[in-house]
């Protein structure tokens, strides 16, 4: 198990902003050495009563060609604090079949939830998935994603996230990207959130 705190800024983009920056900060780079370019599908689960969702937390499991990840997000001060556990194909495909699952049956480790209602031995049930063709290079301390998501009524939408490890840096990076191409701010509400709104 990995964890870490989530220090991320987001903001959503229009397709024309999107095409912009995905020119000028990935295309024109070197392909494949300056920059990744990752596909990546992403299952989400929760209670029956969406006690994860009323708490601001989020459980998910996203798969990529390489490697699958489930992800425990729950807030922590301004940020969330995640906990990351690798999955093998044959985990991933059982949790995708059964539609469920118990967070100790897949690890023996304590997690501090600090979650009402909710434990290491809650049933959690999969209510959504969506795709996402992200782009990411790092630059210094900070990381720069670019993602345009893919959600279940045929919609998508573009997004610019970055996420550093000190808040302030982050931060002031996140100013410089929107200000060097003349982007308004527009807070992004949690990918999930977003999925759910635009559910078949």
């Amino acid at each position: 198990m990995k964890q870490e705190l989530e220090i991320e800024y987001k903001n959503l983009l229009t397709e024309d902003e999107y095409q912009e920056i995905l020119e000028n900060e990935y295309l024109k780079l070197k392909k494949g050495k300056d920059y990744q370019k990752i596909s990546q599908t992403n299952h989400y689960f929760d209670t029956k009563e969406k006690d994860l969702r009323k708490q601001g937390a989020a459980l998910r499991i996203r798969t990529h060609d390489y490697n699958n990840e489930l992800t425990f997000k729950v807030p922590s001060h301004d940020f969330l604090m995640e906990s990351n556990f690798t999955l093998d194909k044959i985990q991933t495909e059982y949790i995708l079949n059964k539609e469920s699952l118990k967070i100790s049956e897949l690890t023996s480790q304590q997690i501090e939830l600090n979650l009402k209602n909710i434990d290491l031995d809650s049933v959690f049930f999969h209510f959504n998935s969506f795709s996402t063709l992200r782009y990411e290079k790092k630059d210094k301390q900070n990381l720069l994603v670019l993602d345009q998501s893919f959600f279940q009524n045929k919609s998508m939408d573009y997004e610019l996230e970055v996420e550093g490890e000190n808040p302030e840096d982050a931060k002031e990076y996140f100013n410089l990207i929107l200000n060097k191409y003349s982007i308004p701010l527009r807070p992004a509400l949690p990918k999930i959130a977003r999925a759910e709104e635009n559910k078949e």
